[in-house]
This record gives C-alpha cells, structure tokens and sequence, in this order.
C-alpha cells in the first residue's frame, strides 16, 4: 500500500512575508498542529528532542523532503541505526523550538506568538523570549539543514521586528546570531544596525566593543559606506529574500 503524508501546504521561496500586508501582522494563533483536512498516514519516526529526550513522533516522508540531514539518515538506503531503529536522538536541541520545527513541517508556516522581547521591567527574565526562540531556531535550521525553515524563520524575525520595532541587538543576540552557523542571520542584524541605528547607541555608552568587536566593526564598515554615498535612507524596510538561503543560487524576489 503506498504511503500517503499531509498535503504540501509550504511557502515557496518567492512567497516572501513582504508579500501580504496580512502577513506582517504578528499571528495571536495559538502552535498547534490542525488535523482537519489532512490524512496522517504512512512511516513514522520517534525523535527524542533534549536531554530529558522528549519524545516526537513526525512522518518520515515531509522530515526527509525538507531536511537534508533527516533524509540522509532517513532515506530507505540508508545505513545508520537510526534508520533501522525508526529512532533519532537530538539530546542536545531545544525541545520549545524542535516543537516549532514540527509545526512548520505540518502547517508550512511559523506563527509568532505574542510574548515579552526583552526582559520585563519588574526584573522578571522569561525562560525564552519569542526574540531568542526564533534565533535559535535558526541555529536548528543549519543544524538540520533545512534551508526553507531558514528562511521561514528569517521571515517570522523580520514580520516580528518590523512589528514590535525591537531588533535583537543586545550582546545575547549577537552571540546567538554569530553561533547560528547562517551568516545570513549576521548580515540581517548588522544591516539593522547599519541602517536603522539611532545615535544613542553610540553615545549612551551601550556599544563599547568590549564584546563582538569584530561585528561592531563591521557594522561601523557599513556606515562609512553609507556616508560616502549621501547617508542612509529615511526609513529601512530589509528585503526578504536578501537573507534566505538559495540552493539553486535564483533569488526569490
């Protein structure tokens, strides 16, 4: 009997946030995979997510059409033990974001839920802002080699920041960015500070190039360039498809 796996419902490449007014508006969706229309049938693998190993149970067919790294374990001619075992460990991933991952194999979107971006003023610091939850998730993205959910969540980062107007510039995000594996992630935050950095950042002491020295520099690069050329534009909105990965090497714009 031929397996058959959900209906294909993922963003094509082209199909940039930019795209639909609606789209720039932060979803108030709750995550949660909606079963209605789809057939779940066909192989199914258990991956053990963190290093309690919470337990998810996906479809062979979409993790191995999305992620090269699932369909080298996971094709039929493969050879590791996960394979025979239908058993994959990822002790070391976040099982809050491996969650959003499987959201978006099911759904082909991400929704970004309402919540804090920087630490609340009573002090309180959140287990993981929505901020942080999208940048690691881009740090699972190079990881699984999934080069859509990249831009998926490049996109969701973007819709989220253009929203909010609060861009993940502190040093926490920075090293997430620098440790993602996408440089992609680098140019997104380095051109929002090029472009839409407003003179306290350097005059209220918060960069001192104590840390990440070498971004800030770079940020510091983009800048002279700018002068040189008559100064930045009034107001920045970034290009989608200037930050995606392209396997082909077509631009999706």
């Amino acid at each position: 009997m031929a397996s058959s796996t959900p209906a294909s419902t993922k963003r094509k490449a082209g199909d940039t946030i930019e795209a639909s007014p609606a789209a720039k508006k932060i979803s108030t969706d709750i995550r949660a995979v909606e079963a209605d229309g789809f057939l779940f049938d066909g192989e199914v693998v258990s991956i053990l997510v963190g290093p309690h190993g919470k337990k998810f149970t996906l479809h062979v067919d979409p993790l191995c059409s999305s992620s090269d790294y699932f369909k080298h374990m996971l094709r039929s001619s493969a050879t590791f033990l996960e394979s025979a075992k239908h058993e994959v460990k990822l002790l070391e991933q976040s099982p809050r974001v491996f969650q959003l991952y499987a959201q978006y194999l099911y759904q082909g979107k991400i929704f970004s839920k309402p919540g804090p971006t920087v630490p609340s003023s009573n002090g309180e610091v959140p287990l993981m802002t929505e901020t942080t939850l999208l940048l690691t998730a881009i740090s699972l993205a190079d990881y699984l080699q999934d080069d859509d959910f990249h831009n998926s969540v490049i996109d969701c980062l973007i819709a989220r920041s253009l929203q909010t107007n609060a861009w993940p510039t502190t040093d926490d995000s920075i090293t997430l960015s620098l440790s993602s594996g996408s440089s992609f992630l680098v140019d997104l935050i380095r051109d929002f500070c090029i472009y839409g950095a407003h003179e306290g950042w350097w005059t209220n002491g918060n960069v001192t190039g104590e840390t990440h020295g070498e971004f800030w520099a770079s940020v510091a690069r983009g800048m002279a360039k700018l002068l040189k050329g008559g100064g930045r534009p009034s107001k920045w909105v970034p290009k989608n498809c200037d930050y995606h990965r392209h396997k082909d090497g077509k631009r999706c714009d």
